[in-house]
């Protein structure tokens, strides 16, 4: 599984590859348009030199999922939430796409795109998306549910109960 970011903001990027291991960062003209009007080649340079050459830059443009497999795309963007808003199965289609790529040995990876959720996320891959693209926000929040931050209490409530307020370093 990779993750990527799906923005063009600056300062999100630079605040987001400190917390989670991105592999890069994609973007559309309604992201951009965020943004307001750019010096785009230049705003595109700076995002390349903060997340470096390792990482993939990708600006998404429209195509036919099937025929772009068939052609040699090396990624497609199925748009998960778009697909929801027009009562199409994100689901099946991405399943549909990995089932096709497998059967037929494509090398092309399914991108996944537009969520509103980690849910959403979380099911692209479980439905056969190999990278998933999403505003840094989505991982942000997904830290923030009261049900992680219940068993994290709980797990520190646990270490005090048996070792008090020594820390797992001190022990070696």
């Amino acid at each position: 599984m990779e993750y990527m970011f799906d923005t063009a903001n600056i300062e999100a990027i630079e605040e987001g590859i400190k917390i989670f291991p991105i592999t890069g960062v994609t973007s559309n003209p309604s992201i951009i348009k965020k943004e307001g009007k750019i010096d785009f080649f230049n705003h595109f340079r700076k995002i390349r030199e903060i997340i470096g050459s390792d990482k993939t830059l990708h600006i998404q443009v429209v195509a036919q999922g099937l025929l772009a497999i068939e052609a040699g795309a090396d990624f497609i963007a199925p748009y998960f939430n778009r697909m929801e808003n027009m009562s199409i199965d994100p689901r099946l289609v991405i399943k549909t796409f990995a089932d096709i790529i497998e059967k037929y040995n494509y090398p092309t990876k399914i991108l996944a795109a537009s969520f509103k959720n980690i849910g959403q996320v979380n099911d692209s891959f479980a439905f056969g998306a190999q990278t998933a693209t999403m505003a840094p926000e989505i991982l942000l929040d997904a830290l923030k549910m009261p049900a992680i931050q219940k068993a994290v209490d709980d797990f520190t409530t646990d270490w005090k109960t048996i070792y008090g307020d020594v820390s797992i370093v001190d022990l070696v």
